[in-house]
């Protein structure tokens, strides 16, 4: 099956601007071989160094999803429960058809504030783990860190791990992060990625949390050659080397989402507030409207069929912010598309 080069794919968060053009990032001439640990040395401690926190409270994993493998498929067993506010990251529903595990989902309100009280009343002697994104996927929606810290506190008191997901979190203020209560929390565990950030193909994740936690995983995963090798030299390279074309993406992609958000509000369209690299917009048919635009080569994510939508959000779409080069191939689209139901 061969790829169309006229397709848009704005449907799954992906990086929309191709940044493998340097192959001075590949600094290995030895992809026969696995990765080792001195691979990886240099990464580490720079991760280490921007999250100012030790290299020991680092693990490299292949992506979140495979981060999120590893948390669920050791640290939560049959018969105990998972709380998770919904909508989510929808990687759990494999966990719900093959697991015994218990899920206790608490919705999300339309004002998309994370439910804080809520998440911590139902907490029980049967309840193992929390997960939640920040920002949430596919909402957008940013919680606090006084907010995060009153459900891990709560969640330490009744040993309760919480899994923090902030793979969008650099396209927010550092101050949202909760990457330093580490150091004070036991059963605090936080995700990160370079799939956000233009490097999806990479598959390249991090598992941040207490060096004993660390040290475990790491265990669990099992060996570094577990890891893909070419990832890490391409990583390596590009935050020790340059390290300005992941902040120049990050900016354009700011920068293309305010226009595209300005573009919906002169159409009266309501946009749900948040920081991502992606945009959640309200319009009525979602369904014949997510056909109308992929009938122009144009994909986006349906909401409507998301899992676990509260109703407010079937009338609602997830857009990836497109490059700048493609911005008006989409706006264009957008046009037609929206014209045509205005007509109907």
């Amino acid at each position: 099956m061969q790829k169309n080069t006229k397709e848009l794919r704005l449907d799954l968060n992906e990086g929309q601007i191709n940044l493998f053009s340097h192959k001075k990032w590949l600094n290995s001439d030895n992809f026969c071989q696995y990765a080792r640990n001195f691979d990886t040395t240099n990464l580490i401690n720079s991760v280490a160094q921007n999250f100012s926190v030790s290299p020991n409270n680092l693990v490299l994993v292949n992506g979140t999803y495979h981060a999120l493998d590893i948390i669920f498929n050791f640290f939560v067993h049959d018969g105990e429960e998972i709380v998770i506010p919904v909508p989510n990251f929808a990687f759990y529903g494999k966990f719900e058809k093959y697991r015994k595990f218990l899920f206790k989902k608490i919705r999300y309100a339309e004002n998309c504030i994370l439910p804080v009280a809520k998440i911590i009343t139902v907490f029980r002697s049967k309840t193992k783990l929390v997960y939640l994104a920040n920002p949430n996927n596919p909402l957008g929606s940013v919680a606090t860190t006084n907010e995060l810290e009153i459900i891990i506190k709560a969640a330490k008191q009744k040993n309760i791990l919480v899994v923090i997901d902030e793979v969008y979190a650099d396209y927010v203020s550092e101050k949202y992060s909760v990457i330093s209560l580490v150091k004070k929390y036991n059963n605090l565990i936080v995700l990160r990625s370079f799939s956000k950030v233009g490097l999806s193909g990479l598959k390249l994740g991090l598992i941040i949390t207490n060096e004993k936690l660390a040290k475990k995983i790491i265990e669990m995963r099992g060996d570094i050659y577990n890891i893909n090798k070419a990832s890490i030299s391409i990583v390596d390279n590009l935050l020790n080397k340059d390290g300005k074309v992941l902040i120049s993406y990050i900016e354009e992609v700011a920068k293309i989402r305010k226009k595209l958000i300005e573009f919906f509000k002169s159409r009266n369209i309501s946009v749900l507030p948040g920081n991502a690299n992606f945009v959640t917009a309200k319009f009525f048919n979602t369904s014949e409207f997510c056909e109308n635009l992929k009938s122009r080569d144009v994909w986006v994510k349906d909401l409507s069929r998301y899992p676990d939508a509260p109703f407010w959000l079937k009338k609602y779409v997830r857009i990836t912010v497109p490059s700048a080069k493609n911005y008006n191939q989409l706006i264009k689209v957008l046009t037609e598309v929206l014209d045509l139901a205005k007509k109907n």
